[in-house]
């Protein structure tokens, strides 16, 4: 009775703890730097990106009218080549790198900052370039005319010469300033603090976390001891600990399949949500990466049981033919002839006996007979005279 419930919680704590260490070993093996920069390189955010920051910054600006100069043609594309797919990927693989330095250990304190300055010069080049483009493709100003606007940006005619190298830089800082785009609450010291004086007990977690499927590994190891040891045989007991294995690798890999189809049910819930084409696009990449990953992670950790599960199975198998006695071919026995009937033996006749002379017998002695005082000799009949 006690091997028996010994070896049903054996079994029930092989199939809990292998099926965690696979899942968590899976997530472990996801979360790691390259495999975020992966994602994002994949997905085509680095390309979406740049349109959906222009149109959040044009929405953040001061004044949401067509006249201010945020939002002029020339200053989204100034910032579309500013934020270029190649910036955002530096940028943000630098930032992933600083992450996860700081969980693994490598670096005290967290604080991840994107310098403003470069980001700033690049955009200040880019829309003095396109405002020297524009002016130069402009007709000249009709004689005794004006033009609509004095703004650079939106002048429709030339009159004379473009201002000054100086004088066009000192309008675009204005430009700049006064769209509050580098002014932001997040902007301190001339760089975009995206994470300040994070909480120091994550690292430690994380570090944590990535030592549980190592302890559901060794606890699977004692279990599988306890399976062997609680049944009538070694033999018997790695044979169930094989089929054990096998048996929880592929419900684990049914596991990683609903795990997908859960994402799937993400996925439409985020689509309901964002109406902008590009980042449903971008989503849906990011989407279809991150499942391809998690399928191809897990079912190669699943293998593992199952491949070793297989091998027990199958070694098992081969010894047990090895071993067993071999059967030997007897050659079949004729069918026994009926006995013949005994036949009646002949007695043997007797010779006769050699004939003896016939003896003579002797006539009895006469007896006495006294008949009145008398004595009478009555012979016998066998009695003979000569």
């Amino acid at each position: 009775m006690f091997k028996k419930f010994g070896s049903a919680v054996s079994q029930f704590v092989i199939i809990t703890a292998l099926v965690l260490a696979i899942l968590m070993a899976t997530v472990c093996a996801l979360i790691t730097s390259s495999h975020l920069k992966h994602w994002l390189s994949g997905s085509g955010a680095y390309t979406s990106a740049p349109e959906l920051i222009t149109d959040k910054i044009s929405k953040e600006t001061k004044s949401s009218q067509s006249s201010d100069p945020i939002n002029s043609p020339l200053v989204k594309q100034a910032t579309l080549k500013t934020l270029s797919p190649k910036f955002l990927s530096s940028t943000s693989e630098s930032l992933i790198d600083s992450g996860f330095n700081w969980l693994n250990g490598m670096t005290k304190d967290l604080r991840l900052v994107i310098p403003v300055e470069p980001i700033r010069k690049d955009f200040t080049q880019h829309l003095e370039d396109l405002i020297y483009t524009r002016y130069e493709a402009l007709p000249a100003c009709a004689p005794r005319t004006l033009p609509s606007s004095s703004d650079l940006l939106t002048i429709n005619c030339k009159v004379g010469a473009l201002p000054t190298h100086e004088a066009l830089k000192n309008y675009i800082d204005q430009v700049i300033d006064d769209s509050g785009i580098f002014t932001s609450e997040n902007i301190k010291d001339g760089s975009i603090v995206v994470v300040k004086n994070a909480d120091s007990t994550i690292p430690k977690a994380y570090r944590s976390v990535r030592l549980i499927p190592i302890a559901f590994s060794i606890l699977v190891l004692i279990a599988g001891a306890g399976v062997i040891l609680t049944s009538e045989s070694k033999k018997n007991g790695t044979s169930k600990l094989g089929r054990l294995l096998v048996s929880t690798g592929l419900f684990t890999i049914s596991i990683l399949w609903l795990c997908t189809l859960l994402l799937v049910q993400a996925e439409d819930k985020i689509y309901e949500s964002i109406t902008n084409l590009t980042a449903r696009n971008s989503i849906h990449e990011l989407h279809m990466t991150v499942r391809d990953d998690l399928l191809r992670t897990g079912i190669s950790y699943a293998l593992i049981p199952i491949v070793i599960g297989f091998i027990v199975v199958i070694v098992l198998f081969i010894n047990r033919k090895l071993h067993e006695p071999k059967k030997i071919h007897e050659v079949p026995k004729p069918k026994p002839e009926p006995a013949p009937t005994p036949k009646p033996e002949a007695k043997p006749i007797k010779s006769p006996e050699p004939k003896t002379a016939p003896t003579i017998k002797q006539p009895p002695k006469p007896q006495l007979v006294n008949i009145k005082d008398t004595t009478i000799i009555k012979p016998t009949q066998d009695s003979e005279y000569k």
